[in-house]
């Protein structure tokens, strides 16, 4: 198998935190490690949180999900479907 042909990896990280501090900042890097390699990088997280707008603004594939409990199965359908 040649390097052109190696299947690439997707990533999906998901973070339920509204703010931004160090495991946040960790996420990001990892994503944006994971797309420098070659690796297609998602992010699931809270449409209002700070990781989601600079994930948003760094190019990275992002899709909305609120983390409230009753909501929570619902999300899964939809993240599933996805």
């Amino acid at each position: 198998m040649t390097a052109e042909s190696k299947p690439r990896w997707r990533i999906v990280h998901s973070e339920a935190s509204p703010g931004w501090g160090g495991q946040e900042r960790r996420v990001m890097a990892e994503l944006e490690g994971f797309r420098r390699r070659g690796g297609e990088t998602f992010l699931l997280a809270s449409a209002t949180s700070e990781i989601f707008q600079r994930a948003t603004a760094a190019g990275i594939e992002c899709k909305a999900v609120d983390f409230a409990r009753w909501k929570f199965p619902f999300d899964v359908f939809r993240v599933a479907a996805w």
